[in-house]
């Protein structure tokens, strides 16, 4: 019970003192590997839309080139996108192994769905408030033959996977944040472009050139009518 406590503790601290561009998510899927004796574990992330499957962090202690669940990501995330619990394929597990996993020698395959908020949903929620929480990602176990498996195990993952949730929540906060400060400096630049001329060429360059800080385009038409209201001409910039 202590040591996994300290277990735990370790992963937790390796994950949350880590900026969210470094490597501490691989550090602590490397610890958590070692003490628990599986052949691999890999964090799958989707992205927004919740479609693209992508590798986040992984360890493995396979020999070199050997790898069971990496390459699976899509298909192992599709085994609990509805589910909010765990699921344990293998002989401690809710269903038998995969027999292409069985027979490389692979004993468990464990998948903890990892739920959390995103980034603008975190962001609105109110305090106190029960937010949206959805399928972020996935903390993917496999143990060899003979490894084993229990509820201890399962707690030590569902622990791991609640960690992540929050480093998934943090990071995604943080870019909302970096770029709302660059949307609110591209609005800064537009009203300071406005300001800037009374000359209609300079001006309409200036507001193009600031837009793009905005909003990526590849051509922008500007228009200006005659006191009539007519077509008078169109300024094209990209």
């Amino acid at each position: 019970m202590a040591q996994r406590e300290r277990l735990i503790a370790e992963v937790v601290r390796i994950l949350t003192a880590d900026d969210p561009g470094g490597r501490g998510a691989d550090a602590a899927l490397e610890l958590l590997m070692e003490q628990t004796d599986a052949a691999e574990v890999a964090f799958f992330t989707l992205d927004r839309s919740g479609r693209s499957v992508s590798v986040a962090s992984y360890a493995s202690s396979q020999l070199a080139g050997e790898s069971w669940i990496r390459n699976s990501g899509p298909a192992l995330v599709g085994l609990v996108r509805d589910r909010s619990t765990a699921l344990v394929l293998g002989p401690a597990g809710e269903s038998p192994l995969p027999g292409r996993l069985a027979g490389m020698g692979a004993e468990t395959l464990a998948l903890t769905p990892v739920i959390a908020r995103r980034g603008a949903d975190a962001a609105t929620e109110r305090p106190g408030a029960q937010g949206q929480r959805s399928l972020v990602g996935v903390l993917a176990a496999v143990s060899r033959t003979g490894a084993g498996w229990d509820e201890a195990m399962a707690d030590i993952f569902a622990r791991v996977a609640f960690a992540l949730a929050h480093r998934v929540e943090a990071t995604e906060l943080q870019a909302l944040q970096r770029q709302r400060i660059q949307e609110l400096a591209g609005l800064a630049e537009v009203a300071r472009t406005m300001q800037s001329s009374a000359d209609a060429e300079r001006l309409q360059a200036g507001f193009a050139q600031a837009l793009a800080t905005l909003v990526p385009y590849q051509h922008v038409y500007i228009t200006q009518l005659d006191e009539a209201g007519a077509l008078a001409s169109v300024s094209v910039f990209g």
